[in-house]
């Protein structure tokens, strides 16, 4: 039996994540009411919560840890996002857009993150990315992803840049005229001198 053969010997049916809670109850009440998830099956320590496609796994205390993350794809982001700000949901980072989707953050109440995603904007620039640290991304003018902070600090570094060479030419344009009114002011004491000179010979 080939490689291939083997491999496509057994149908996989699907995957569901597994995300570690605290408080069992107290999560599916979570999913359920203000995600919008419906019940699919409870057990002492372990459930099934699922909406459409989707279905999700919740353990009390075992099989991971808190802080993990899953990507669930979704029609339209938006229409989401406004009936989960309604549900009073934990919006982590709202939709935003990114060359592979358009996409927001929410957290359950174990601080397992969701990523939910539907197609990118055309019309839309790239937006900020939140990552699991709180730090913010963005993308410089290269195309590389850099610390927004960093970003801003560059561009603050450039308009004092900017700031700065303006400073430097007007104290040397200052500078100018200063020079020249001496000049000027040697050249009207010298003429006084002469007038002196000559009132005095005659």
């Amino acid at each position: 039996m080939s490689h291939n053969e083997a491999s496509n010997a057994v149908t996989f049916e699907g995957v569901s994540p597994i995300l570690r809670v605290q408080n069992l109850s107290a999560s599916i009440d979570y999913y359920l009411h203000k995600l919008g998830f419906k019940m699919d099956w409870q057990g002492p320590h372990f459930a099934s919560v699922s909406r459409d496609g989707c279905h999700i796994f919740l353990s009390e205390g075992d099989q991971g840890n808190p802080g993990s993350w899953v990507w669930i794809g979704v029609e339209d982001a938006d229409a989401l996002f406004d009936e989960y700000r309604t549900n009073e949901a934990k919006v982590r980072h709202r939709p935003t857009n990114y060359s592979w989707a358009y996409e927001m953050q929410v957290e359950d109440l174990d601080g397992n993150v969701l990523r939910l995603g539907s197609e990118p904007k055309s019309d839309q620039a790239v937006g900020e990315w939140l990552d699991m640290r709180g730090d913010r991304w963005a993308v410089a003018s290269d195309g590389e992803w850099v610390r927004a902070e960093t970003t801003s600090s560059m561009e603050k570094s450039k308009d004092q840049d900017k700031g700065k060479g303006a400073m430097e030419q007007n104290q040397k344009n200052e500078g100018g005229n200063t020079s020249m009114i001496g000049q000027l002011g040697h050249r009207d004491e010298n003429a006084e001198l002469k007038n002196a000179d000559s009132d005095l010979s005659g």
